[in-house]
C-alpha cells in the first residue's frame, strides 16, 4: 500500500468513525461496526450489503452527508438540498460534490435531480438493487406485505400480460411470462417471474433486472401516488391496474 493510499485510508476511516458509523476497539487495532439503536443519539445508519471501498474518497464524504441529511427529512430516505449546503455537510467543495453525485449515481448509491428554485433533491438508493429506499418504506407503510405475492403480480403486471390471463389468477404461477414494464420489449415476453410465497422472484432476460415482488412493488413507484394503498388494503378491494405512466425512477438499463 502506498503512501497516498494509506492516507487516504486513514481519511475515509476518520470519517467513518466521526459519523458513528465505526469504532476503534480497546482490545486491538481493528476497526468495528457500531451497533445502532433508535436511541442512540447523532448517529446514522448506512447500508451494509456495499463494497465502500469502490467509492473515492469524496464520494465517501458525500454518501455519508446525504445519509445525514436524510436523517432528519420529513420524507424518509429523500430529502431536498442546496449543492452549498451539501457540499458545506460533506466538507468538499461544489465542483468535487458534483463529481461525487455523479459517482454515486453511476453506482446506483442514489439518484439527484435538480429542482426549480429548491436546490437538489437527493433520493438514496438500495445498494445493489437500485431501489428506492423511499419506495421500499412506503411498501411497509402502507401494508403492501398483507396481500399475498401472486396478488401482487397480479396488480402490478396485468396489463403487460399478452395472454391476458394474470386478471383471472386466483393463485400461484411458477415461470409465467410477461411483457417487461421497464424495457417494454415489443417482442417476445422476457420478464418471467414465480409467484409462491416461499419462492418470490422475478427477472427480465432483456434488460437483466431482477428482484422479488416487494422490490418490484417499490420499482413501480410513479403511478401510486394518487392512491391511498392503505385503505385499499383494509377495504380488500382489487388495486387500479398499472397504466403506461408508470416509470422506474432514476433506473438505467
Amino acid at each position: 500500500m502506498s503512501s497516498y493510499q494509506r492516507r487516504q485510508r486513514q481519511d475515509v476511516l476518520a470519517s467513518l468513525e466521526r459519523a458513528g458509523v465505526i469504532a476503534e476497539s480497546y482490545d486491538t487495532d481493528a476497526y468495528e461496526l457500531l451497533q445502532l439503536a433508535d436511541t442512540t443519539k447523532d448517529r446514522i445508519t448506512i447500508p451494509a450489503q456495499f463494497d465502500y471501498s469502490s467509492l473515492s474518497l469524496v464520494a465517501l464524504k458525500t454518501a455519508l452527508a446525504c445519509h445525514a441529511a436524510a436523517r432528519y427529512s420529513r420524507t424518509p430516505f429523500r430529502f431536498i438540498a442546496t449543492q452549498r449546503e451539501l457540499a458545506k455537510q460533506a466538507g468538499v467543495s461544489e465542483f468535487r460534490l458534483r463529481t461525487a453525485l455523479a459517482e454515486l449515481q453511476q453506482k446506483h448509491y442514489l439518484h439527484a435531480v435538480k429542482l426549480w428554485r429548491q436546490g437538489t433533491q437527493v433520493t438514496l438508493h438500495e445498494p445493489g438493487s437500485d431501489v428506492p429506499l423511499y419506495y421500499l418504506g412506503e411498501y411497509q407503510q402502507q401494508r403492501v406485505d398483507t396481500l399475498p405475492v401472486y396478488d401482487r403480480y397480479r396488480y402490478l403486471l396485468a396489463k403487460f400480460d399478452p395472454k391476458q390471463k394474470l386478471e383471472q389468477t386466483t393463485g400461484p404461477v411458477h415461470g409465467y411470462r410477461t411483457h417487461c414494464p421497464f424495457c417494454k420489449c415489443s417482442t417476445d415476453p422476457t420478464f418471467a417471474f414465480t409467484s409462491e410465497e416461499d419462492d418470490d422472484h422475478w427477472q427480465c432476460h432483456n434488460c437483466h433486472r431482477s428482484g422479488d415482488s416487494y422490490r418490484l412493488w417499490a420499482m413501480l413507484s410513479n403511478w401510486r401516488e394518487d392512491n391511498d394503498w392503505r385503505q385499499i388494503v383494509a377495504s380488500g378491494s382489487p388495486p387500479p391496474m398499472v397504466t403506461e405512466g408508470c416509470g422506474l425512477e432514476g433506473m438505467t438499463a
